[in-house]
């Protein structure tokens, strides 16, 4: 069975990208949507904004699933680094892409609640934590997993045990971002209307056309 790395992922993504910012900047800039060029220097990013992927089901923009993204898990619509630079939306998500940021530790997770961040023993005048910080949290770890437990015997949660879902979802996502399965690139090789595929899952099935049967999420899952 054939399996690639997350850094092969990452390098054909970039591929990709740098091809289409190639093609688009050819093409009359006046034709294409209002989308805004993220703040990456001299590279104008709208051409990686206005790459479609399929997210929730739903085909939208890489530019809007960016600034849906970059709100759920912060809770805000830009994110100011430790350095003091501001990051939009698709400079986060293709900086998180391709490795340009040291992304999980960034205080960048929104706990909503005071009451789990004093429970998590973390600093109180904070509402952000990094990602390592908190998938390093055993204390985190057993709220989710009685939260789990308890939602799947549709047994009611407590405020702390909700925002504790909430909080992993966000690492959750943040995690997809960073390794590329968040994004759905690919459309289904077989029908149109299937999920997309990731990148990585794309290569297997050139490589194993009997798995498409089968379900490619078999293969990424190794």
């Amino acid at each position: 069975m054939l399996r690639l790395t997350f850094a092969s992922l990452k390098t054909r993504i970039f591929i990709i990208v740098t091809a289409a910012i190639a093609l688009c900047a050819t093409r009359n800039q006046a034709a294409l949507p209002d989308v805004s060029p993220a703040s990456s220097g001299n590279l104008d990013l709208k051409p990686w904004g206005l790459l479609a992927i399929q997210d929730g089901g739903r085909r939208k923009p890489i530019d809007t699933f960016a600034k849906e993204t970059l709100n759920r898990i912060t809770g805000r619509s830009t994110y100011t680094d430790k350095t003091g630079r501001t990051w939009r939306p698709n400079d986060f998500v293709l900086s998180a892409l391709i490795e340009t940021h040291d992304w999980k530790n960034e205080p960048m997770v929104l706990i909503s609640s005071g009451e789990l961040v004093e429970q998590l023993g973390l600093d109180k005048t904070q509402r952000r934590f990094s990602f390592a910080q908190l998938t390093g949290s055993a204390e985190l770890q057993r709220l989710v997993t009685e939260a789990q437990a308890l939602k799947r015997a549709e047994k009611p949660l407590t405020r702390v045990q909700q925002e504790a879902l909430s909080v992993s979802d966000r690492l959750t996502l943040l995690a997809r971002v960073m390794d590329g399965r968040a994004l759905l690139i690919v459309p289904a090789p077989a029908i149109e209307t299937d999920p997309w595929v990731e990148i990585l899952c794309r290569c297997a099935i050139r490589a194993h056309p009997d798995s498409v049967a089968n379900g490619c999420h078999r293969i990424c899952a190794g």
